[in-house]
């Protein structure tokens, strides 16, 4: 092998060296720019912060920031399916736990308002863990903790149980939301269509897009063919 052909496999070691380079600058320059703007957003939407999770309400999306080195993830209002308040606590000789699911049903009509989502560790002494599960449309599950070590009740308690049922307020108005809007699109094809075939066809369509669950979907097709 001569020098020459050496020297060539030097200077493509160092192009791709190069290249690699200005592909991890280019990256990191695509963080900072997205980074500036979701901190804008944060800033100027007024944005509500509940663990590391920010629910920005003029655009209608959740932020996740899982730590400092990893850019936010961008998840919309309409994909929150349902969410679960999480209240675990015991007393010096027992032990309480409250979980439960909080959903609508888009046929039988949507979920209303719940007004003190977890009960403010009346039960119980100390508070063992407190939050709420997001459940998504596309199976991905967010956490929020205001406790997840066991305190005793007290102000502090007091400060998470408050933030906790407010939290699960903000919830309630986007799952009764997106209800609303999915009663709108089963009524715009009961309006439009009068073929039960065709009307059947709608609604399946709108379950391929994620809009309705397939249990919704049945409970319709039995309405609709008197079943």
């Amino acid at each position: 092998m001569s020098s020459d052909t050496k020297l060539d496999f030097k200077e493509i070691h160092a192009k791709e060296k190069d290249n690699k380079k200005a592909a991890k600058k280019a990256e990191h320059e695509k963080r900072f720019k997205l980074e500036v703007l979701n901190q804008e957003r944060i800033k100027n939407h007024n944005v509500t912060k509940y663990g590391n999770l920010y629910f920005d309400n003029v655009d209608k999306v959740i932020l996740e920031k899982k730590d400092s080195w990893t850019p936010y993830i961008t998840y919309s209002y309409n994909d929150v399916l349902k969410y679960t308040p999480v209240d675990q606590g015991h007393s010096e000789k027992k032990r309480h736990g409250i979980t439960r699911a909080i959903t609508g049903d888009i046929i039988a009509g949507g979920a209303g308002a719940i007004v003190g989502a977890v009960t403010g560790g009346k039960n119980y002494g100390y508070v063992d863990e407190l939050g709420v599960n997001i459940s998504l449309k596309d199976g991905k599950l967010l956490t929020v903790r205001f406790i997840n070590e066991s305190t005793k009740r007290g102000k502090i308690t007091e400060k998470a149980y408050q933030d906790c049922n407010y939290l699960c307020a903000l919830l309630d108005s986007i799952t009764e939301e997106n209800d609303s809007e999915k009663i709108q699109k089963v009524e715009t094809v009961n309006s439009s269509e009068t073929d039960i075939t065709e009307q059947l066809k709608k609604l399946k369509s709108l379950v391929d897009d994620g809009i309705l669950t397939q249990e919704e979907f049945e409970a319709k097709k039995k309405q609709l063919l008197n079943i």
